[in-house]
C-alpha cells in the first residue's frame, strides 16, 4: 500500500512547479505485486511479494510505468526496456483492450535536459500517434542525435469521462544513436498529434474502410471514403510544412453521394500532406464544424500538376439544393475536371421532371460566357449539359434548377464544377440561346451550332419537344414547318445558304395548343 501516491497525482510531465491532482485511487490500497514492482522497489527483497524476485538493474531497466497503465489495461508491444537505442525512425507501440475500453491516447517528447523545441520547432510535431485494432502506435523521427524523454498519456475516451484529463502511464528515455543523412522532417503542421479518427468520428457514428492513418497516391491522387449514418456537412484542407493553407486550397475535394462522402485529394508534388477533416449535423449544429479525422497523405512519386484557383469553401460539388432535389450525377462525379480537349458533356440524373439551366465562367477574366454551355434532356430521367470550352485554362460551371411544378422563378444553384482545359482539339462556336421552356424536356439530336465556318446549305433539324402540336424554324420571316414521324420528335430540312455571313438570326418555335397561331420561341441562333 502506498497512501501517499494513492492521495495525489502529478498532471503531465513533470516540471519545476509540480502541478498536483488530488483525487483518491484505490490502485495503490493492496496493488497486484506483478504491477508495483515497476513503480516501488522494496529494500528487502522479500517485499516484492514475487515468486521470482527481480534484480535492481533490472527493475532499472524496466520502463517507467504509472498505476494507470495498469488501470487500463495497456501492455508493451514493442520496447520493454527503459531506455530505447534508436538509429533512424522508431515506432513504440502498446496494446490496450479496444473490445472493452475506449482509450485516448496523447504523448510529448522532449531533449533530457527538458528544452522542448529543435531550431523553433516543437520537438511533438517529430511524432505522430495512431490507434488501429488495440494497437497505439507512438511513431518518431527525431531530428538530432541526442538523449530524449518520451512521456505517453491516456484516458478513457468516453462521454461519461468528465474531467477529460489525460494521466501518464509510461516513459522513455531515448537515446537517438543516428539519424538519416537528410534532417528528418515534422510532421505536416496538423491540429492534433492523434492521426486517423479522433472521437467525434465515432460520435458522429462515421465509418471508414481505411484502416490506417497513412494514405499513398497513385499518380499524385487519392480517395478517401466515410460513410455517414444521415445528411451531414463536411470540409476538408491539407497541410504542408512548406505550403501556406492558401496555397493549398483546391487540392482537395469532396462530395457526398448517397451515404457515403468523397475526398479526392491531388497532391501538388512529392512529399507529405495533412488531411484534416471537419464535420457536423446541420439539423442541431449550425454552421460550426468539429474536427472528426486526419491522415497523413504520402506522395512519393514526381507530379506535375497546375495549382487550383482558389474558390470558396464549400463551392465545389453538390449544393444543399442537389440531395433535396433528388440529383445525382451520372458521368463525372468529382467536381474539377481535367480536360485533353476543349469539348465534355455532363450527365445527372433527375428523380422528377426539372427546369434547369448553366452557366459557364472563365476564372481569369471572370466573364460569363453561357453561350458555351447547351442544357437538354433526352429522357424524362437524365439532364445533360454540352460544354464548349473556347481556349484553354479553368472554366466555373455552375448549374441551376427547380421541379417544373414549383412556382418560383428564381433556380437555386445544385452543382458547381471546375473544368480545366488543357489543351483545344477543336474550334468551337456559342449554341444557340436557350429559353425557358425548351429547359423543359427538350434534346437536341441536329444542329446543336450552326456557322458560316462549318454551315452546309441546307441544314437538317432533328429535335424532341414534348407536348408541341407543332414546330417551325424562323428565318428572317420565313417559316419552314418540321415534320413529326412520332410522337414529340420533330425533323425536318431548313435552306439556310442565303443567310450565312449576313448576321440575321433564326429561332425554333413551338405552339403547345389553343391559340395555333401562338408560338413560343425555345431557341435563337445566330448565323
Amino acid at each position: 500500500m502506498d497512501a501517499h501516491w494513492a492521495a495525489r497525482r502529478i498532471i503531465g510531465k513533470p516540471t519545476s512547479q509540480e502541478e498536483f491532482h488530488y483525487q483518491l485511487d484505490e490502485y495503490f490500497f493492496l496493488p497486484d505485486p506483478h504491477q508495483l514492482i515497476y513503480t516501488h522497489f522494496p529494500d528487502d527483497q522479500q517485499w516484492q511479494l514475487l515468486e521470482r524476485p527481480i534484480t535492481l538493474e533490472e527493475f532499472e531497466n524496466m520502463p517507467h510505468m504509472k498505476p494507470q497503465f495498469f488501470k487500463y489495461g495497456l501492455e508493451f508491444v514493442s520496447h520493454r526496456t527503459a531506455v530505447i537505442y534508436g538509429r533512424g525512425e522508431m515506432n513504440v507501440r502498446l496494446r490496450y483492450p479496444a473490445h472493452k475500453l475506449a482509450v485516448a491516447f496523447n504523448f510529448t517528447v522532449q531533449f533530457e535536459n527538458g528544452d522542448e523545441e529543435h531550431n523553433g520547432t516543437k520537438l511533438n510535431r517529430y511524432g505522430m500517434q495512431e490507434s488501429v485494432g488495440g494497437i497505439a502506435s507512438f511513431r518518431l523521427r527525431l531530428p538530432v542525435k541526442g538523449s530524449y524523454i518520451l512521456y505517453i498519456y491516456a484516458k478513457e475516451d468516453t462521454p461519461e469521462n468528465k474531467d477529460n484529463v489525460y494521466a501518464q502511464v509510461c516513459e522513455y528515455k531515448i537515446v537517438q544513436e543516428e539519424v538519416s543523412a537528410t534532417q528528418p522532417n515534422p510532421f505536416p503542421p496538423c491540429a492534433y498529434l492523434n492521426w486517423g479518427p479522433g472521437t467525434s468520428f465515432y460520435r458522429y457514428g462515421l465509418a471508414t474502410y481505411q484502416q490506417t492513418a497513412q494514405i499513398l497516391t497513385r499518380d499524385g491522387k487519392a480517395e478517401l471514403q466515410i460513410r455517414i449514418p444521415k445528411q451531414m456537412q463536411f470540409m476538408a484542407k491539407l497541410k504542408q510544412n512548406d505550403r501556406s493553407d492558401a496555397d493549398l486550397e483546391g487540392y482537395v475535394i469532396h462530395r457526398i453521394v448517397g451515404n457515403t462522402v468523397y475526398f479526392n485529394i491531388t497532391a501538388p508534388s512529392r512529399g507529405e500532406f495533412g488531411l484534416e477533416i471537419y464535420a457536423n449535423d446541420p439539423a442541431t449544429e449550425g454552421s460550426t464544424l468539429y474536427h472528426v479525422a486526419q491522415y497523413l497523405v504520402e506522395c512519393n512519386e514526381d507530379v506535375k500538376t497546375v495549382p487550383l484557383p482558389k474558390l470558396p469553401a464549400g463551392y465545389l460539388g453538390a449544393q444543399p439544393k442537389f440531395n433535396d432535389y433528388g440529383l445525382n450525377t451520372l458521368s463525372h462525379h468529382i467536381p474539377v475536371i481535367h480536360l485533353e480537349t476543349n469539348t465534355v458533356e455532363i450527365q445527372f440524373s433527375v428523380a422528377q421532371e426539372m427546369r434547369v439551366t448553366a452557366n459557364l465562367i472563365e476564372v481569369s477574366s471572370d466573364r460569363e460566357m453561357p453561350e458555351f454551355v447547351f442544357t437538354q434532356t433526352k429522357d424524362p430521367s437524365m439532364v445533360s449539359f454540352v460544354v464548349n470550352v473556347p481556349s484553354v485554362g479553368f472554366y466555373k460551371l455552375q448549374l441551376y434548377a427547380i421541379p417544373v411544378n414549383d412556382p418560383s422563378q428564381q433556380l437555386p444553384g445544385v452543382y458547381n464544377y471546375l473544368i480545366n482545359c488543357q489543351k483545344k482539339t477543336k474550334e468551337v462556336y456559342p449554341f444557340p440561346k436557350q429559353y425557358a421552356q425548351w429547359k423543359e424536356g427538350c434534346y437536341m439530336w441536329e444542329p446543336l451550332v450552326v456557322h458560316k465556318d462549318i454551315g452546309k446549305p441546307t441544314v437538317n433539324f432533328h429535335v424532341k419537344i414534348p407536348k408541341a402540336e407543332a414546330v417551325a424554324v424562323v428565318t428572317d420571316q420565313e417559316w419552314t414547318h418540321l415534320q413529326s414521324p412520332s410522337p414529340g420528335i420533330w425533323q425536318g430540312e431548313v435552306n439556310l445558304a442565303p443567310y450565312y455571313g449576313k448576321g440575321v438570326k433564326f429561332t425554333v418555335n413551338a405552339n403547345f395548343g389553343g391559340d395555333k397561331t401562338s408560338y413560343a420561341t425555345l431557341l435563337e441562333y445566330a448565323i
